[in-house]
């Protein structure tokens, strides 16, 4: 297979065209936060300490500028003013320059200021003692407008940065595999750069990414969150809490950092050390974990071998990723039996791979993106709870496997995927019973098998409803009472439905009962016989990130679909249980 695999070169893709996509966005957010956002923060804080001294307004206009969808408004002024005896003259109007249609600020301004040129009144103007020709006529905090340039400036460049340095570390990763490939081009186990030395290390954690992202945030938002609480805005309106939503944002990437810094705590650098490798199915597994340092004997340890399969689909919306756990065994191990090694110690461990799953294919190392099934093996050392796994990629080859590409049928050998489809189904919340033909007996699809997404629609819909609060008690434009009212408490809703929901399905030889439940507020009962299914389907009906869920539906004759089974992100998984169920339907006739 090495010899085979010898003379393919990978796609090296440079992460110069990462660079060249995503430079604007990158360049358009650092522009405003240097040239518009942070000054306009610096200047409130600095114009705060200026004195306020009478001024003359020369000239006052309000400039419009129109486009197909919106008009802007700009205040041009010309004052002067008169300071330790000496004569000024000033241009700037307020904290923001140029123009904006948020709010009524330029058109109130300029109400102010038309009215003392026309009466030839004096105005007043805020000058800096120090520097005298420095002066403005409206210091006002306009956290509005400043909260619409902070998002620009957090996320803009937390979205170009982010994938260049994803195109350039993918690319950095594929030069490395290809000088290691180049290097032992017979043995594909050392081609993986976790793999290259003596002992296995571990994969990146990200860490380092994750804490520049939660860095970024606070350093755009804290200084706009201090400026709202200094200035007493939050005094004038409650709405001003909504600048402290976008540095909340950071306790998510900060999270994942304590999860991992935690688990570096714990354990130090950790690296395995196989007696033999590279494995295969079957092979025992036999080896020595490296710790960095001295591990406490309190400490609980677990460590949880998997076999993994990986399905990746391009179409117009993107790349579409689903994984599905094919094995998986958890060996607990006592860190009080772990002996010094060095500055460190380490402990042994041992456990068989299954025969019946599939090793890796090496060609997926020089080629990840390719769409296509794939399988790997890891193991992940478990530390605790609230802290991270530290994943170990394991070389587990042998000859690869079609993955369930080709549709099955009645002739297929379903029982020899039966534990593997309930194990899979159990991962996602999903109880499963087949008879020993393979149909389908019972199904319990358990409340809190979304508990994830339920708890954070719940904790989102209550800030959402705290805003909702405020927009009432500072009786703001219709269209956002409405907007928040209707949206609040159906988030709040959705968010409990998930998290209680429950669904059972009974098979017989002459019907499918399907029983749904939510606690004791909601239950109801269908009982379909085969004739009255058209067919069953499996779509996808739902993505978070690059995950994309799918789900089981019976079309009726009556003309409803009627989801029988969902949260399943394995699109292999939904394809077998149809045709499973459709053998059922199929009998049944």
């Amino acid at each position: 297979m090495a010899r085979k695999l010898q003379n393919q070169a990978p796609s090296e893709v440079s992460g110069g065209c990462a660079v060249l996509f995503c430079l604007p966005f990158l360049l358009a957010g650092l522009g405003v936060a240097i040239f518009l956002y942070f000054p306009a923060i610096s200047g409130w804080w600095q114009a705060r300490d200026w004195i306020e001294i009478p001024c003359w307004i020369e000239k006052a206009e309000l400039k419009e500028s129109q486009d197909d969808d919106s008009t802007t408004y700009r205040i041009e002024a010309m004052y002067r003013y008169e300071l330790d005896g000496r004569s000024y003259s000033g241009d700037r109007v307020a904290l923001v320059g140029g123009g904006d249609n948020l709010g009524d600020f330029q058109q109130e301004k300029f109400r102010e200021l038309e009215l003392a040129y026309r009466k030839q009144k004096s105005f007043r103007c805020f000058v800096d003692p120090q520097r005298p020709g420095e002066s403005i006529l409206f210091r006002d905090l306009r956290w509005g407008m400043l909260l619409f340039l902070s998002v620009f400036a957090t996320i803009f460049p937390l979205a170009g940065g982010f994938v260049m340095a994803g195109g350039l570390a993918s690319s950095n990763a594929r030069k490395k595999i290809s000088a290691l490939r180049q290097r032992y081009p017979e043995m594909p186990w050392k081609w993986k750069p976790e793999w290259a030395g003596e002992v296995i290390t571990v994969s990146g954690d990200g860490l380092v990414a994750l804490f520049a992202i939660a860095a970024w945030i606070l350093i755009t938002q804290l200084p706009l969150t201090y400026a709202v609480i200094a200035s007493g805005a939050l005094s004038e309106s409650l709405l001003a809490l909504f600048t402290l939503l976008l540095p909340a944002l950071a306790i998510l990437p900060l999270w994942s950092v304590w999860r991992r810094w935690r688990s570096r705590s714990l354990t130090g650098t950790v690296s395995l050390r196989l007696q033999k490798w590279p494995l295969l199915p079957g092979e025992e597994l036999d080896g020595m974990l490296l710790f960095s340092r001295t591990l406490s004997p309190t400490l609980s340890l677990a460590v949880r071998a998997k076999c993994v399969r990986r399905v990746a689909a391009s179409s117009s919306d993107g790349t579409t990723t689903s994984e599905s756990t094919q094995w998986e065994h958890v060996v607990t191990l006592r860190a009080d039996e772990a002996t010094r090694e060095g500055g460190g110690c380490e402990l042994p461990v041992r456990l068989s791979l299954p025969s019946d799953c599939p090793g890796a294919d090496p060609s997926f190392l020089m080629e990840p993106s390719l769409d296509r099934c794939v399988y790997y093996w890891q193991i992940e050392l478990l530390t605790g709870e609230g802290t991270q796994p530290i994943v170990l990629p394991l070389p587990v080859f042998g000859e690869a496997v079609d993955g369930g590409n080709a549709p099955l049928t009645a002739s297929d050998s379903l029982e020899s995927h039966e534990d593997s489809l309930v194990q899979r189904l159990k991962q996602r919340g999903i109880e499963a019973r087949f008879l020993p033909d393979g149909l389908p007996d019972f199904f319990h699809c358990l409340p809190g098998r979304n508990r994830s997404m339920a708890l954070f629609m719940i904790a989102f819909g209550a800030i959402w409803t705290g805003f909702l609060v405020m927009i009432l008690v500072q009786d703001a434009p219709l269209v956002f009472k409405l907007a928040w009212g209707i949206s609040a408490p159906l988030i709040e809703v959705f968010g409990i439905y998930l998290l209680i929901h429950q669904r059972k399905l009974e098979f017989s030889d002459d019907s499918l009962r399907v029983m749904n439940q939510a606690a004791s507020f909601y239950a109801d009962t269908k009982t379909l016989e085969p004739r009255h299914i058209v067919q069953f389907t499996q779509d996808g009906y739902m993505r978070s990130g690059n995950v994309r869920y799918y789900r089981v539906r019976a079309e009726t004759i009556f003309g409803k679909k009627l989801t029988l089974i969902d949260g399943i992100t394995d699109e292999t998984t939904s394809d077998e249980l149809v045709q499973r169920f459709e053998r059922w339907k199929g009998r049944g006739e």
